[in-house]
């Protein structure tokens, strides 16, 4: 390994450059000397590199003989993730004795991940009951105070709970769940997302883990978008993901299976798990 000493005002890029010859080694050469890329190396930084990963010695001959130094005095920008809202508000449903369901909102949830100084404004709750791909509308509202939501006595089929809380700057996070059901009081199938916890984030790459309830092995997939159409970012119920500079929204996405046929499109989809800047 040859030693290079930091020039003031070099980046990582103009370093590599005095060393390698190009841009290739970037990421290396900063793992080695357990650097940052976004932090500029102070002057006179003692740096190692390998110079048996040249690719072009006449090159790096010129640069030293001629005493140039790579100099831009700025560092490259590199997007990262900057804030986020995530949290967790377990759903609670169960039978009220008459062939319907009492639904249990918390409207201020503790296990929330928001930005210092927002609050949560509201939580709209979406109830919907559906019958052969037929859905009816139980309840669609907004609550300030914790809720009990009553379904009624709809028979069999299937209830769909949506529950989205709004943060004050404008941002969401939002949980679901879908119940299958009988006609005298009994759960047949289910499948809960109470939310979402952020573990970790390091520039793009984000550790999250779904809080998930269900009676089955349907798989969490993960979904990111830009404000587009949402595409595939990774599975499980824990996950490390690596996101796109430009992605605005983290969602989840499951592939229902026959135990869920009342509702009308296997592919259920809530985009708004994870709301990121």
């Amino acid at each position: 390994m040859q030693q290079y000493n930091c020039q003031n005002g070099q980046s990582w890029y103009d370093v590599c450059l005095n060393t390698y010859g190009s841009l290739d080694y970037l990421g290396k050469l900063v793992s080695d000397n357990g650097g940052e890329l976004n932090v500029q190396p102070t002057t006179n930084t003692v740096i190692y590199w390998d110079q048996s990963l040249v690719k072009d010695s006449s090159l790096l001959s010129l640069i030293k003989n001629n005493g140039y130094v790579y100099n831009t005095g700025v560092s490259i920008p590199l997007p990262y993730i900057q804030k986020f809202t995530a949290g967790v508000s377990p759903i609670t449903f169960i039978t009220d004795g008459s062939n319907g369901w009492d639904l249990s909102v918390v409207a201020n949830p503790s296990t929330v991940q928001i930005p210092s100084g927002e609050t949560i404004d509201s939580c709209h709750v979406e109830l919907y009951f559906w019958d052969a791909g037929s859905r009816t509308d139980i309840y669609d509202n907004d609550i300030t105070v914790d809720d009990v939501i009553n379904s009624g006595a709809n028979g069999a089929g299937l209830y769909e709970v949506l529950l989205t809380y709004n943060i004050s700057d404008g941002s969401t996070f939002g949980v679901f769940g879908l119940y299958v059901v009988n006609a005298t009081d009994s759960i047949l199938h289910y499948y809960v997302s109470n939310g979402v916890t952020v573990n970790s984030v390091s520039g793009l790459v984000m550790d999250v883990s779904a809080d998930i309830d269900k009676s089955g092995s349907i798989v969490n997939e993960w979904m990111q978008s830009d404000g587009g159409a949402p595409t595939s970012v990774g599975t499980g119920d824990d996950a490390v993901l690596t996101l796109w500079p430009t992605t605005v929204i983290l969602g989840q996405q499951i592939t229902l299976d026959s135990n869920f046929s009342d509702y009308p499109n296997p592919t259920y989809l809530v985009g708004s798990s994870v709301i990121i800047n």
